[in-house]
């Protein structure tokens, strides 16, 4: 993940920072291994002063990078799956939680992540990607969309969202963004 000039990396139980102020030539600036975070680490994105880390069985962690020698580790919140993708956009996270599917949390105040959706994606919640208003799920065998805009997260229990992996395939190999 990278935020300005310094891109950070999941390594064992800790993180490595490495600056790119200069792309052609990357140098490992730090690295911070930590008894505090979780051994596995399945996707890290910055934002801002904070890494959010999904950590496998162990959720979704905030570290405070301001100081890339000495980060903290400031918060985190437990799940009951498996955190396998972590995008951050604005004051929210979207951690793609394998088989319980997408979840949405607040992390406007980054020590106490707060749970404000969940979506039942159907099937396998590998990744996701936040753009603009758009959060993309990786789900297998399935690829999901949900308009996030106006903070309309994810629908509430029992409801789903098309599947639309037909537009998906239809569009595969082409340069062609599929339609909604």
């Amino acid at each position: 993940a990278a935020s300005g000039e310094q891109a950070v990396f999941a390594a064992g139980a800790g993180l490595v920072f490495v600056d790119v102020s200069t792309p052609e030539a990357p140098v490992s600036a730090a690295r911070y291994d930590s008894p505090r975070l979780p051994g596995v680490h399945r996707d890290v994105a910055a934002a801002g002063d904070h890494v959010y880390i999904a950590a496998a069985s162990d959720g979704l962690w905030v570290v405070d990078v301001s100081d890339p020698v000495n980060p903290t580790e400031v918060g985190n919140f437990d799940i009951v799956g498996y955190a396998d993708g972590v995008a951050v956009a604005g004051d929210y996270a979207f951690l793609a939680e394998g088989e319980a599917g997408l979840r949405v949390l607040d992390v406007s105040v980054p020590a106490t992540p707060i749970e404000v959706g969940v979506l039942d994606t159907q099937g396998y919640a590998h990744d996701a990607v936040v753009s603009s208003s758009l959060a993309l799920v990786a789900d297998r065998p399935y690829f999901c969309d949900r308009d996030i805009d106006d903070h309309h997260y994810p629908d509430p229990p029992g409801q789903h969202i098309p599947d639309v992996s037909p537009l998906a395939q239809a569009n595969a190999g082409t340069d062609q963004p599929s339609s909604r």
